[in-house]
């Protein structure tokens, strides 16, 4: 018969290597999973990397901004951090300076000019040229508008010479004593025009004046030739003693006017045997 405690001692064994490969199966099926995690976000943030430095360094900024982006997703890295807001800082740059150039090329001077000042210092690649094409566009632009100034003086459209000189002291482009003097030139142009606009007034109230003289006049001969008409004319019932004078009949020789309750008559009496016969002022009836 075995010996009760070398039994027992086994059965321990037994139970504890048991326990122990429990223990192994558990971490074994908890930390591979994880592991394999972390070798796969590992691959994926690796991946990002690399497609972001190829887009990066073909100027492809939107494109290496994304893929540092999907990258900083599986792992945080204050590297790729830096790059991702200096791609965004490069893209809106490169945007910046190409519209700069087709501006420039378009004669758009000012444009030019805002566009070319957002090219950032960290764009070492097109800064210097940036700089350079701003004071370019700032030249182009005053030159431009100096001429505008002129040409607008020089044909009196002064309203618009004041409207360019506006335009152009705002940009703060100018020296101390060319702003000075667009100022003074402001002012005179002020000046001429509110010369110009009072003579202006002036003449088109005389223009009114003459066009309303014109065309009383014009009435004149009109009612003239009217009533010229009405003297070959005779009467028609309805007429106004008025209209009956500048007829053919013209003033009696004798008028009988009756007042009643109902209103005044009248009998015009003429030299050829004729009557007229008036109700309040309108003819009722003739009697030749």
């Amino acid at each position: 018969m075995e010996n009760p405690i070398k039994e027992i001692l086994i059965k321990s064994n037994t139970e504890k290597r048991k326990t122990i490969l429990l223990i192994v199966i558990i971490l074994v099926v908890c930390i591979v999973p994880l592991s394999l995690k972390a070798l796969y976000d590992s691959k994926l943030f690796n991946d990002n990397v690399r497609k972001g430095n190829d887009s990066f360094s073909n100027e492809k900024f939107n494109d290496a901004e994304t893929f540092y982006s999907n990258a900083l997703k599986y792992r945080t890295d204050q590297a790729i951090v830096d790059k991702q807001e200096l791609s965004k800082n490069l893209s809106f740059s490169l945007q910046n300076y190409n519209l700069g150039l087709k501006q420039f090329d378009d004669k758009n001077y000012l444009d030019a000019y805002r566009s070319f000042s957002y090219v950032s210092a960290q764009d070492t690649k097109r800064y210097k040229d940036a700089q350079s094409k701003e004071a370019e566009s700032k030249k182009m632009y005053t030159q431009d508008e100096m001429t505008k100034i002129d040409q607008y003086a020089n044909s009196k459209d002064y309203q618009k010479a004041i409207n360019e000189i506006q335009n152009l002291t705002v940009t703060k482009f100018l020296d101390e004593n060319v702003q000075k003097e667009l100022l003074q030139r402001r002012q005179q142009y002020n000046d001429l025009l509110a010369k110009q606009n009072a003579e202006a007034e002036t003449k088109a109230k005389a223009e009114a004046d003459a066009q309303a003289k014109l065309e009383a006049q014009k009435r004149a001969e009109e009612e003239a030739k009217a009533k010229a008409l009405a003297k070959t004319q005779g009467v028609r019932i309805g007429m106004t003693q008025q209209q009956v004078l500048d007829s053919s009949w013209g003033r009696p020789n004798e008028v009988n006017r009756t007042v009643t309750a109902n209103g005044t008559h009248e009998q015009w009496v003429y030299d050829n045997g004729g009557y007229l016969y008036f109700d309040n002022g309108i003819l009722t009836a003739v009697q030749n």
